[in-house]
């Protein structure tokens, strides 16, 4: 079972995760959680290079939602190393 609708995902999407607020993006590379200073986890996932976009739902109307530090996924049929 996946987290996301990857029948929904731009075909250049290679993973997911959403933000501590709940929204979610598709991105093109490997997405990591933000660090500002070391220790310090704000909530938000980017990837250094690639494109990105915002991707349904809201998660704060999913019940069975992980926690953000937990939603990253890879496409099923991607492996990316």
């Amino acid at each position: 079972m996946t987290l996301y609708d990857w029948s929904t995902a731009p075909t250049w999407a290679t993973c997911a995760a959403r933000d501590f607020n709940g929204f979610a993006h598709w991105f093109e590379n490997k997405a990591e959680l933000f660090k500002e200073h070391k220790d310090d986890i704000c909530g938000e996932w980017y990837a250094t290079n690639g494109k990105s976009a915002p991707c349904d739902p809201f998660w704060h109307d999913q019940i069975d939602c992980p926690p953000y530090e937990q939603s990253f996924e890879l496409r099923p049929e991607v492996n990316v190393q």
